[in-house]
């Protein structure tokens, strides 16, 4: 029998299983119930807010500060999906609000809370989305977050912000992090002193937004907390949103990117300096993902080899000249190691999928994820020569490939009215290629292949009454998307 295994095997075993059968698992038998417990409580979610999930959230709560059998070690990741209240529609009737009920509700969320973070010995990872004082005064949320800061594995945090309201002391408490995520306004009042006392951080990702009439930040104020000739070399690093960059600063941001490998910058200007200087520093990323393309850029990713992964999204239209290099002397240097390939212009032109961007595509063996971008000259073309046919006739090559997307280019006048029926019948075209499209003894890869449009995701199917013919089925829709 099953039981009699070992328990180092048997958790290997249940550990396959998905989380609503585990949790099933669990009331089958005690020794099964022993061994379940700590996967089904690895991650745990509260839903303060949600009138549903409240009582759930407040009993496990409750479990986690009683210490009757320390469920609390279990539990890895913490997400709390609220505020600190509970939900909008409880206790505000009027006798609710006589009673003060809200208040005494709200007041024992607080204590649950500082009673269930001791029990939390092994957590290293706490997310909060949409964090808000709520109902919470400014000293039980400083509490709270101290009471999480004394958590000796606590490593990773990921915070998004609910109000531009934030309180810089409820974040002071934390230090010795690796990995740091904040999503919201003035993330700057918080990160510098976060990074300060985080000396082995590897991970940051920022997302701020600012007041419309409010100065930006400049990304060199990340660090401004930190000793003169102190620096804090990130591995992966992630810049979105309300930042600037200015050229002068490159220089004073050059020695925390020693150790870079991973790059997303979705900022408005991107100063050549900042690629010219990675490339004299011989700092090559493995990962890069950006909204801005120069020529610096592409001199850049043209100097080395070894890109992974690779997502160019220009909010502007680009040249393209600088497209036509990129496709012919940029990508051939990284095809070997390339998985995961994302080229997505905004209009028509030379960045969209082309001849000869296929024929160097058909080269990257590893691709695990491809998003291209096609034009309507292309994909009108009569006849199995238009691009999307051909560029189904390349699935056999790319045996890791799991997902393509293959979206249309649209003309920065499609908005409204008539305007939009150009790029409706693009959508359509393409939705109509894919679904024409027959092969025969389709490899396991394109099996496993899910190829979406701005219209549909489809997989191969064999065709009814004919055994060896194979097309392509849409499995999910979601009307014209984007178009």
């Amino acid at each position: 029998m099953i039981l009699s295994l070992a328990n180092e095997l048997l958790h290997r075993i249940v550990s396959w299983l998905e989380l609503d059968d585990l949790k099933r698992t669990r009331f089958t038998c005690k020794h099964l119930n022993y061994i379940v417990t700590p996967l089904v409580l690895e991650h745990v979610a509260l839903n303060l807010n949600d009138e549903m999930l409240f009582p759930v959230s407040m009993s496990l709560l409750q479990s986690l500060g009683s210490r009757k059998d320390n469920p609390g070690r279990y539990i890895k990741s913490l997400r709390i999906n609220s505020s600190f209240d509970p939900p909008y529609g409880r206790y505000i009737g009027f006798w609710d609000k006589v009673a003060n009920r809200r208040a005494r509700v709200t007041s024992l969320i607080a204590t649950r809370l500082l009673e269930a973070i001791p029990s939390l010995v092994c957590l290293r990872s706490l997310h909060f989305l949409g964090f808000h004082q709520g109902g919470f005064s400014t000293l039980e949320v400083d509490a709270v977050m101290r009471q999480f800061s004394k958590l000796p594995h606590l490593s990773t945090i990921s915070i998004i912000l609910h109000t531009d309201t934030v309180h810089e002391s409820f974040f002071s408490h934390f230090h010795n992090l690796r990995d740091i995520t904040f999503n919201g306004h003035r993330v700057l009042d918080v990160i510098p002193s976060l990074i300060a006392s985080s000396p082995d951080i590897y991970r940051l990702d920022l997302v701020n937004f600012s007041a419309s009439n409010a100065v930006f930040p400049s990304v060199r104020d990340i660090f401004s907390s930190l000793p003169p000739a102190t620096c804090r070399p990130v591995e992966h690093l992630s810049i979105e949103g309300q930042f600037m960059l200015p050229p002068s600063d490159v220089t004073f941001l050059i020695p925390h990117l020693r150790l870079l490998a991973s790059l997303q910058i979705h900022i408005a200007n991107v100063p050549e300096q900042l690629w010219t200087a990675l490339r004299t520093e011989n700092i090559f990323l493995h990962h890069i993902s950006v909204v801005m393309i120069n020529d610096a850029l592409v001199e850049y990713l043209g100097s080395y080899s070894g890109i992974m992964t690779l997502s160019l999204t220009p909010t502007q239209p680009d040249s393209d000249a600088r497209a036509q290099r990129f496709w012919k002397t940029v990508l051939p240097k990284h095809v070997r190691t390339m998985k995961e390939l994302f080229v997505h212009p905004n209009t028509a032109g030379e960045w969209c999928l082309n001849d000869g961007a296929l024929r160097i595509l058909t080269q990257c063996k590893n691709l695990e994820i491809l998003r291209v971008i096609v034009d309507q000259d292309r994909v009108d073309v009569k006849g199995p020569d238009n691009i999307i046919t051909r560029l189904l006739e390349c699935l056999r090559p790319w045996e890791h490939l799991q997902s393509l997307s293959i979206l249309s280019a649209h003309n920065p006048n499609d908005f409204g009215g008539s305007a939009l029926l150009p790029s409706y019948r693009i959508c359509q075209r393409i939705q109509k290629l894919i679904t024409e499209y027959q092969c025969c003894r389709p490899t396991e890869g394109m099996l496993r292949l899910a190829v979406a449009t701005d219209y549909a995701e489809s997989v191969l199917v064999r065709r009814e009454l004919e055994i060896d013919v194979f097309s392509f089925l849409a499995t999910q829709s979601w009307g014209i998307g984007s178009c």
